[in-house]
């Protein structure tokens, strides 16, 4: 329905450009500027939809959500992890703990000297090593914080601490 007793023009609330309303009430040039303006009145209505969907909906998307908003920040992709999964056997590079025991999946190491992540800021993707498990993820972290800067280590061969020195070194930041 074209209206014909209405001004011609009209600014656009969200861009300000100036259109012809083909509508009675139009406040918006197009659907793309309809859309933004919905999405930031209903922002609440938006959020709690999405949380009431991560939670009680479908398991793939959760697992989906979780892995994209993980690998999205160490600049990795859904195959590479995959990949890198595979060349580690589907287990820690550190020891044998499985990815996913206990529901947890393995961790992207990367080094911090390189890329820092504190505040979710996203890493080059050149500095990333391999997949831990938790408790390796936090060992590795406090060994390079405080021990290696420090003293130098001296470890039993076949011991943790061996293997991670060794896992440090075949993985040198190349940049």
């Amino acid at each position: 329905m074209i209206l014909k007793n209405l001004e011609l023009t009209r600014k656009c609330e969200i861009c300000s450009s100036e259109f012809e309303p083909k509508k009675k009430g139009q406040t918006c040039c197009s659907k793309k500027c309809y859309s933004k303006k919905w999405r930031t009145e209903n922002l609440e209505y938006r959020n709690n939809y999405k949380k009431e969907y991560y939670h009680n909906g479908n398991a793939a998307y959760k697992e989906f959500c979780d892995r994209k908003s993980t690998l999205w920040m160490y600049s990795m992709s859904i195959k590479e992890y995959e990949n890198l999964l595979e060349k580690q056997e589907g287990h820690c590079a550190l020891c044998n703990n499985v990815h996913d025991t206990n529901g947890y999946r393995l961790h992207v190491d990367h080094d911090h000297k390189c890329c820092d992540t504190r505040g979710r800021q996203k890493t080059c993707g050149k500095c990333n090593r391999g997949l831990l498990c938790g408790v390796c993820n936090r060992k590795l972290g406090f060994l390079e914080k405080f021990m290696l800067g420090f003293i130098s280590v001296v470890s039993k061969d076949g011991s943790w601490e061996s293997r991670a020195l060794n896992y440090i070194s075949q993985y040198e930041v190349k940049i």
